[in-house]
């Protein structure tokens, strides 16, 4: 099965312009603007991290790309392209649009960096033994969310990144 196929959008290269245009073509707006808002977080976390802003950027905007394909369907496509299903994903099947962004990142779009592709791929999860670059995505992506309500967590954790505490901690 070949991605391309299922998605409306033509590449130009332009990649701030090619996911904004994949959203809208697939009438999510919803998610553009979730990608954009952690775009702008993971440049301000990477930087001051010293993790390179651009590769962060890269893997903010295409972390959710995969949301352009419908829950129900993620599991069967995720099978057909040869995905490594694990037995949580099985469960929630939603878990698996991590790795499906990321094989929509190297086929749709390319993306050959295997640090982009790693961040991608665990942007939800996480891993043992991340990358400073997964964490960035991972934590952009945490701290970008709109929830409503008192969330005093989402604020603590917000507080540790601006205070530079959280990316070097061991137990992260």
């Amino acid at each position: 099965m070949k991605l391309q196929e299922s998605v409306r959008i033509e590449i130009t290269g332009k990649l701030r312009e090619d996911i904004s245009e994949l959203f809208v073509n697939h009438n999510d707006s919803e998610t553009l603007n979730h990608v954009l808002k952690v775009a702008s977080v993971a440049l301000r976390v990477a930087t001051r991290f010293g993790v390179d802003s651009n590769k962060a950027e890269q893997a903010a905007l295409l972390h959710d790309i995969s949301n352009v394909i419908p829950v129900d369907r993620m599991l069967d496509i995720a099978i057909q392209l040869n995905v490594k299903v694990d037995e949580e994903e099985y469960k929630y099947p939603r878990i698996i649009h991590q790795k499906l962004s990321r094989a929509m990142a190297e086929q749709i779009f390319k993306v050959r960096d295997q640090e982009i592709l790693n961040a991608i791929e665990c942007h939800t999860t996480l891993k043992p033994n991340a990358s400073q670059l997964d964490k960035v995505l991972f934590i952009s992506d945490k701290i970008s969310w709109e929830i409503p309500g008192d969330n005093k967590y989402l604020q603590h954790i917000r507080e540790k990144v601006e205070n530079n505490e959280l990316l070097y901690s061991e137990k992260f």
